[in-house]
């Protein structure tokens, strides 16, 4: 058989992992050429083909602006009419709620605090901001869920590169445009300690979905103000993208200027297998646009906290989860929200009935995940790979592995073969 091809040993110049991962696809490529037999040349296929499009360095980062534009400008246009709808509705319970104050007699000042002030401006907010968010979280998911993400990351591995961070920081920042919470949290997938404090600290540059409805309604207000009509949204649009940009040239230079400076050092490689597309399912795009966070993670932690003595609180869950109380705070109001939990301000965070039983669950399919791993024979990295698979894990096939599980404690001499050819691969 003929020898695999040689290694150059690892230089400043060359990245030893990439010269491995390529001689890997040589050898792989050259064995497929010497066994299977093709009459005709195979014709690429449609996704073949979009790859070749949406990941090419001369189009791939243009259409990724484009689609961007395109999402805000759907945003801003397609919120124009339900911002009006809400407007007019809640105005109208305004001139209500007068007149039953003054059928009432309520003092003025009273008056003036709880409708002018208080009401006025909740109907502002919620008829300016609520339409924005109601269409641009279901727009983004639909790219995630199509499989495009991806392809940005893809795309801006190279600029990550050369400002010495990691390429996963691509995934992280995207991360970010969701939740800059999960983002900080999701750094974990980049191994480089050095490259890892890199994308924590300039996770924050993105916008995140809540400073999202902010910057379009600015944008609308600063832009509607010079056109009028398409011209006016199309502006605005424009406007959005470029303070998007302006946040990830940001992280860009940032990035540099830290790995130039104090944390110095050589950039890790990156190795990214595209996910195939996939056809969009409305139903679930709709929920996991309501429920886009580390829900889980925070779950799991409070009830892993819970057990022990002590009352919990914001500044100990941070703690724990290495996150900054301010994010823990906004986390914990959106789960008491949903009902996982009760909490007040600088108060104690208990677990309702359902938050204890989600909580003991995913503590349960986390130490299931880890002894399953140990019996298959798994010791490096053991909790990082943990991580990595329980959040992707559908009820069904956490159910499955629960079997299989107890099927490998009944039966230890299979855990045992199993783990032994692990160790002899």
């Amino acid at each position: 058989m003929k020898e695999s091809p040689s290694l150059p040993p690892p230089g400043p110049e060359i990245d030893s992992r990439d010269e491995i991962v390529a001689a890997i696809f040589r050898r792989a490529e050259a064995i497929a050429q010497r066994v299977v037999s093709q009459g005709k040349q195979p014709i690429p296929s449609l996704e073949d083909r979009l790859d070749d499009i949406l990941t090419s360095p001369w189009t791939g980062l243009p259409i990724m602006l484009l689609l961007l534009g395109v999402v805000f400008w759907l945003t801003l246009s397609g919120a124009n009419y339900p911002s009006q709808l809400l407007a007019s509705l809640l105005f109208w319970g305004e001139g209500q709620l007068d007149r039953l104050f003054l059928w009432l007699g309520v003092p003025a000042w009273l008056h003036g605090i709880l409708i002018p002030g208080m009401y006025r401006g909740l109907a502002w907010v919620v008829s300016v901001m609520l339409p924005p968010m109601a269409i641009f979280f279901p727009l983004f998911t639909l790219l995630e869920d199509l499989g495009y993400l991806p392809r940005v990351a893809f795309n801006l591995d190279r600029l990550f590169k050369a400002a010495g961070a990691h390429g996963k920081q691509a995934l992280t920042m995207c991360m970010g445009f969701g939740c800059n919470a999960a983002g900080v949290i999701s750094c974990r997938i980049i191994d480089s300690p050095r490259e890892r404090l890199l994308a924590i600290l300039t996770n924050n540059f993105v916008p995140c979905n809540g400073r999202f409805p902010l910057l379009i309604t600015l944008a609308s207000i600063f832009m509607g103000g010079l056109a009028s009509g398409r011209t006016g949204t199309f502006l605005a649009a424009g406007l959005v993208v470029l303070l998007v940009l302006a946040g990830v040239l940001m992280t860009l230079l940032v990035s540099w200027f830290l790995s130039h400076t104090i944390l110095q050092g050589v950039p890790s490689s990156f190795t990214l297998e595209l996910p195939p597309y996939r056809k969009p399912q409305v139903g679930k795009i709709l929920i996991r646009s309501r429920q886009h966070g580390p829900h889980p993670l925070y779950l799991e932690m409070i009830y892993r906290l819970s057990r022990g003595e002590g009352q919990i609180r914001v500044n100990d869950l941070a703690r724990a989860l290495n996150v900054q109380p301010p994010s823990v705070t906004k986390m914990v109001k959106m789960l008491a929200g949903k009902g996982f939990l009760e909490y007040e301000r600088y108060g104690v965070i208990q677990l309702t009935d359902t938050g204890r039983e989600m909580g003991r669950y995913l503590l349960d399919r986390h130490n299931m995940l880890e002894e399953f791993l140990r019996l298959i024979g798994v010791k490096r990295r053991l909790l990082e790979n943990v991580e990595r698979i329980e959040h992707n894990l559908t009820p069904e096939a956490t159910q499955c592995l629960f079997n299989l599980v107890d099927y490998l404690r009944q039966c230890p001499e299979i855990g045992a073969e199993l783990s032994r050819q692990s160790a002899d691969g």
